[in-house]
């Protein structure tokens, strides 16, 4: 396999160029115009010499601080921004700027110019991206001013997966890191799959990315320069992709492999599928590099999956979202929201930690620095703009190509170029899309934690897809279900578990992009104050009143957290709420343990979404064993006793032998141990002189499908399995 060198520079993809601009204490001005509005207007206006004006920037667009400047025997030193002004410099001088680390550079003085050098770094490696999983690479360093005498290297990794020997099977590297202006590795596999025929979405933890320092040490100079590999571009997981870039298409693992091919592209476009190695050896998973804006048809011609992209660049789509026949309202609640102010609040304002090309990509709109898609880098690098922590005059002197893809607006979570047609594309509520700048640990956990809930897991009952159950167990339900829209049937082949957008929207007036806040209402009718818990509410409820109606029913409770939670729900019990806090389900369930707890589990709290369990004794007693245990023991213990004496009592019935109790449906049935129906038994189980062990039964899963063993009230808990156990003996 050959090793990826630095590529050839690309032609854009696209047709669109701009002017080199430089921004000076907030105006926008051309290459060429000396004005510096910092300094005297009459510094700029000689024509033959005096004060000459100029910037100092690396090789990488960095504005140069500290460089020191002489010409003619002037001297100054550039300031944070990179600029300077250098007096009695007759016209035509050699203005030269050296810097530390650096080969110097110079510029001639020329009357009515703004003078920019360039000062080229000593040490340099090239970046290289898109690269590839499972890929044989080798970054280069060269030293454009060699140190005097003989030059020792070291490379060292800083940050990505362990880097494998090239051409090695997937092993860590193991010893010191060669010696010498080469380093050669090999990317790792590719460990994101998908349980079905799909888009990948890669985050920052999938896409492979690397960063490298290489040293070199000649006389008593110590040079150092940075270098970062990637795998893979991110990816949201939606079919409108950003132009010269991969998409990656899996047949799902653990399913038969698929055979991947383009069937449609673009005139002009080289496109190919091309097959990916995966972490787990297993096959189906390809690569097309869209290279030309427009249609691209992806075909399994095993599976028969067709996925149909849109790739755009990122500075053709109007920012006119808000066209009254469009999406006005939520342009306008967009405004109110912290991705509204992403960049600007950086530039207009003291930052609370530096800010730089690192933290732009999720404060800006198409970071890509391995991709021509006239993304946010790319603009920059055509106005000749450098955006920093120090940029002078505010947001609001951006370049206008720049400043348009500035913050976090509708095409950074929407995808770059046009939609493709509605109903034919994963809908935006995938949780790839937030995973591209909130899953980048360990600063930025909140995706890495959903990941380790129930709540990300992929939707495997064709029960759960269909009305209602689709409301609360697919995101695309829950989402029209919380916009008071039916929760109609969800397509298996397009079904999200609950992600991000179930209970957070980028459009909204709330700070945290909670689609709910505030008063909720129970099952029972009851109105509540449930704080920033209202979004969990909607679901985490028994789903119906108990009475004669769901007696008849055989009504299941779905998920009983708010009915144990306020004491409330049982046949054969009542109780009081426990421990009611401002905020319910959030207070406990979100908050971070082990920041308290040093024995808390690593993973809990954050959106794990997972309580420390409590360690107090429960109130009393349960299953009359004569000892009083911490309330999860002994309320499962109870559990498993009033189990048993229910399914026993339902066992005694005709035709129920050996009969457990299950879900159907919405409602509960016996089943016998495998699961399969028992049609006599279930005849039986509905007559009216069975509703006592029915109400029973209903309280039994009412404290066990609640899931807190207790926690969430144990007082409740305790009392209900404890009439259950009286009137079953």
């Amino acid at each position: 396999m050959p090793f990826i060198a630095p590529p050839a520079a690309r032609p854009r993809p696209y047709g669109h160029n701009r002017t080199p601009a430089l921004i000076i204490a907030g105006c926008r001005l051309p290459v060429a115009c000396c004005l510096f509005t910092l300094l005297p207007a009459a510094a700029c206006s000689r024509p033959t010499g005096g004060r000459f004006c100029g910037d100092v920037r690396s090789d990488d667009g960095r504005p140069v601080q500290g460089a020191r400047l002489t010409a003619h025997g002037a001297r100054t030193t550039s300031d944070r921004f990179g600029r300077f002004c250098l007096d009695d410099v007759p016209a035509g001088a050699d203005v030269r700027a050296e810097a530390d680390d650096t080969c110097g550079g110079s510029a001639r003085a020329e009357p009515g110019q703004w003078l920019r050098i360039v000062v080229s770094k000593s040490l340099v490696v090239d970046s290289l991206h898109q690269v590839g999983f499972g890929t044989d690479v080798e970054l280069r360093a060269s030293l454009r001013c060699p140190p005097p005498g003989p030059v020792s290297w070291r490379w060292e990794q800083l940050e990505g997966p362990p880097a494998e020997p090239p051409g090695a099977a997937a092993t860590p590297a193991a010893g010191p890191a060669p010696a010498g202006p080469a380093f050669r590795f090999r990317t790792a596999r590719l460990a994101a799959r998908t349980s079905r025929p799909d888009v990948l979405a890669l985050a920052p933890p999938q896409a492979g990315r690397y960063l490298f320092r290489v040293t070199a040490l000649g006389g008593d100079r110590v040079l150092r320069a940075e270098a970062e590999v990637t795998a893979a571009s991110l990816a949201s997981g939606l079919l409108s992709v950003p132009v010269d870039t991969y998409a990656y298409v899996d047949s799902g693992a653990g399913r038969p492999p698929g055979s991947w091919r383009v069937a449609k592209r673009p005139e002009g476009s080289n496109a190919h599928a091309e097959a990916v190695p995966t972490a787990d050896g297993g096959a189906g998973v390809a690569r097309a590099r869209f290279d030309r804006v427009g249609l691209y048809e992806l075909v399994d011609d095993r599976g028969g999956t067709r996925l149909l992209f849109e790739a755009g660049p990122w500075d053709t789509v109007p920012q006119d979202c808000d066209r009254p026949e469009c999406h006005p309202r939520e342009e306008l609640l967009w405004q109110t929201t912290p991705h509204a102010r992403a960049l600007d609040d950086r530039l207009d304002g003291p930052t609370p930690e530096p800010f730089g090309p690192r933290c732009l990509p999720c404060h800006v709109v198409g970071w890509d620095p391995g991709a021509a898609a006239a993304g946010f880098d790319d603009v920059a690098t055509e106005t000749d703009t450098f955006v920093g922590d120090d940029w002078p005059g505010g947001a609001a002197t951006l370049p206008r190509d720049l400043r348009r893809l500035a913050n976090v607006w509708c095409i950074a979570c929407h995808g770059s170029g046009r939609l493709p047609e509605h109903g034919k594309r994963p809908m935006v509520v995938r949780a790839g899309v937030c995973a591209q700048c909130h899953d980048a640990p360990p600063r930025y956990t909140r995706v890495a934690e959903w990941r380790l809930s129930r709540m990300s897991h992929p939707v495997a009952d064709p029960a759960l897809l269909a009305e209602p159950c689709a409301g609360c167990h697919t995101a695309q339900g829950a989402v029209s279900r919380m916009r008071g829209r039916l929760a109609r049937p969800v397509d298996a082949a397009l079904a999200e578990p609950v992600t991000c957008a179930v209970c957070h929207v980028a459009h909204t007036e709330d700070q945290e992009l909670l689609r709910q806040r505030g008063t909720a209402a129970a099952t029972s009718g009851v109105l509540f104050e449930a704080g920033r818990a209202a979004v969990c509410l909607g679901c985490h409820q028994a789903g119906e009143r108990t009475g004669d109606e769901a007696s008849r029913a055989r009504r299941l409770p779905e998920a009983p957290q708010t009915e144990v939670l306020f004491g409330t729900g049982a046949y054969g019990a009542a109780g009081r709420p426990h421990h009611l806090s401002p905020d319910l389900c959030v207070d406990c369930h979100m908050a971070r343990c082990a920041d308290c707890h040093t024995d808390a589990e690593r993973h809990r709290g954050g959106h794990t979404f997972r309580a420390m369990p409590p360690a107090d004794a429960a109130p009393e007693d349960c299953d009359g064993d004569g000892r009083t245990a911490a309330i999860p023991v002994e309320v499962e213990a109870c559990l498993a006793l009033a189990r048993a004496r229910v399914e026993s009592a339902l066992s005694s019935l005709p035709g129920c032998t050996g009969a457990v109790l299950a879900r159907a449906g919405q409602s509960l049935a016996p089943r016998d141990p495998a699961g399969r129906t028992l049609p006599d038994c279930e005849t039986e189980w509905r007559k009216p002189e069975h509703d006592a062990l029915y109400r029973a039964a209903h309280d039994l899963l009412l404290i066990e499908r609640d899931g807190s063993k207790g926690a969430h009230n144990p007082a409740f808990a305790v009392r209900v399995l404890r009439a259950v156990l009286k009137a079953w003996p």
